[in-house]
């Protein structure tokens, strides 16, 4: 992994292997609040350089910048280095799978476990297996030869396993995502719908927005996040529903995400479920990062997911694709 990181850096305009290394070994924050009194500290992201004695993103923001950002539109996500990660469980993947890496940077489809990797029912024929490396901090099984990279078992420790941060980031934060939603400063508020459950029943543009209850979203219905959503209950999306905007959608229950289109960033959102049940997919192709650090997130057969997909275990039932949008690795605009 640190190999690919120095190549990925290297192919990067505007940063020397000096300002890498000099990146490596800051040990900084960066502000993620719009105010002094809201501000969430973290540290420095991967991909941070050093501009005018200041820690600096990609985009050459300084850190007095991200103070005065929008709240909400922050850049407070660390990089994400990997296709999937099973934060403290398994990643087990059967069937015609296929985990790759977007186009225009192909075989880095890796996937990373704090536990075991079972590739056993695993069938690499046409095309198909994980498209990368694989890492795991148990043991790694792959009778049929599914990884095209390196196995790597146990990984060694390098600074760049910042999946760990996401938790405590302005996405990932139970508690920051709820007064988020909540703050009426941004536009914030609670509904506690009738009946238990809030029904999206045609093109609706929400959040920031605290949901007392359930939330339903409809078939052939596009959510546009203008702001953080927090669910108290569970989230179902039917048919070809379809949900866009870099904010966190997030909830207490259950998720069950569907899609129907690919989404590039600025428009892809941060799907987290708090729930010991987690995260099913199914359906078309649906974009997004999902979340689910206290629950399995499972692929349900013919599911398509561009994006990311982090869940305490992770795994499929049938034939399912992950691309990996390698623009992931530098911190979310």
């Amino acid at each position: 992994m640190f190999s690919k990181i120095i190549s990925f850096y290297k192919g990067q305009s505007g940063i020397s292997m000096v300002g890498l290394l000099m990146a490596l070994a800051i040990t900084g924050v960066v502000a993620i609040g719009a105010t002094v009194a809201s501000m969430q500290l973290l540290r420095a992201p991967e991909g941070v350089r050093v501009q005018g004695g200041n820690v600096a993103t990609q985009q050459g923001q300084s850190l007095a910048e991200l103070k005065q950002a929008p709240y909400g539109r922050l850049q407070g996500l660390p990089a994400i280095w990997y296709a999937i990660i099973g934060l403290s469980g398994d990643v087990t993947l059967g069937g015609s799978t296929l985990v790759k890496s977007d186009p225009l940077t192909p075989a880095e489809g890796d996937i990373y476990a704090n536990g075991n990797i079972n590739l056993s029912n695993l069938n690499p024929g046409g095309g198909k297996g994980v498209l990368g490396d694989a890492e795991a901090t148990g043991t790694i099984t792959d009778p049929n030869s599914a990884v095209s990279g390196t196995k790597t078992s146990p990984p060694p420790q390098d600074a760049h396993n910042d999946f760990v941060q996401i938790g405590q980031s302005i996405y990932g934060k139970r508690a920051t995502i709820i007064s988020m939603a909540q703050d009426p400063n941004i536009g914030g508020g609670t509904i506690t719908p009738k009946g238990g459950t809030y029904n999206v029943t045609s093109n609706e543009t929400l959040g920031p927005l605290y949901i007392n209850g359930n939330l339903r979203i409809g078939s052939n219905v596009q959510v546009t996040l203008a702001g953080p959503i927090f669910v108290t209950g569970w989230i179902r999306m039917e048919g070809t529903s379809n949900i866009s905007g870099l904010n966190t959608i997030a909830a207490d229950g259950t998720i069950d995400l569907r899609g129907n289109t690919r989404l590039d960033l600025p428009n892809m959102p941060f799907v987290a479920s708090f729930s010991t049940g987690g995260i099913t997919v199914s359906g078309n192709p649906a974009s997004g990062m999902l979340y689910a650090p206290n629950g399995p997130i499972t692929l349900q057969g013919g599911a398509i997911v561009y994006g990311t997909v982090i869940g305490q275990s992770v795994s499929n039932n049938g034939n399912v694709t992950v691309e990996y949008p390698v623009v992931l690795r530098r911190e979310v605009p």
